[in-house]
């Protein structure tokens, strides 16, 4: 039988199996890394208080930024929009009109990188008729660090925790996912070793059919 044709089947048989014991378990996502994103009314500090009860660390991604739809109870807007923006925490105040209720006077106010939202509730408190309605600002989330193939359990303790909308792997590729209940489909590792298992049946033939001529 020629040399050369039975180097070329054991270094396809090499490179066979080289690929079968490398493909399945691939790894995409970050080790020790979890997404947790939160309801708009939760606070950093809230937070705080939850990562810390489970010893773990979390490396915030709040916005910067808010604002507040606050409702006038008595009087007009433009009666309390002076004094709200002598305040050294807002940016601006604006009389507007509630998308989400028409039948009420609202003004939006808009704070600065300096206030939190306890100290923008502390401003709307001291005004006898204004009564905050609701949050503006872009959604917050986090990366919380937690022990490397606990990734799992940590997802299901988050999810179970008030305030909290979603836990997830925290993909290699990807910061957010719009469905995280939904899992990448993998490839079974039987898939692979049958194509192996083919692959030799097959050599063994064209083995056996060059050894006859």
């Amino acid at each position: 039988m020629n040399k050369k044709i039975v180097f070329f089947l054991v270094l396809f048989t090499l490179i066979l199996f080289s690929f079968v014991s490398a493909s399945p378990d691939e790894i995409n996502y970050i080790p020790g890394h979890i997404l947790v994103g939160f309801e708009d009314d939760v606070t950093v500090e809230e937070v705080n208080i939850l990562v810390n009860s489970f010893d773990l660390d979390w490396e915030s991604h709040f916005p910067d930024k808010f604002s507040f739809w606050v409702k006038v109870l008595n009087g007009s807007p433009e009666d309390f929009i002076e004094d709200l923006e002598a305040s050294e925490i807002v940016l601006w105040a604006e009389h507007r009109g509630n998308p989400q209720d028409s039948s009420s006077e609202y003004i939006l106010v808009q704070f600065n990188i300096f206030a939190t939202e306890q100290t923008a509730m502390q401003l709307i408190n001291s005004f006898d008729n204004l009564e905050f309605s609701s949050i503006n600002s872009a959604p917050k989330w986090g990366i919380v660090q937690v022990p490397i193939g606990e990734e799992q359990k940590w997802i299901e303790v988050f999810q179970n925790k008030e305030g909290v909308t979603y836990a997830e792997l925290s993909e290699v590729a990807l910061v957010t996912k719009t469905n995280p209940d939904k899992e990448k489909p993998e490839t079974p590792n039987e898939f692979y070793y049958l194509i192996a298992i083919g692959s030799v049946v097959f050599i063994i033939i064209i083995f056996l059919v060059l050894k006859k001529k």
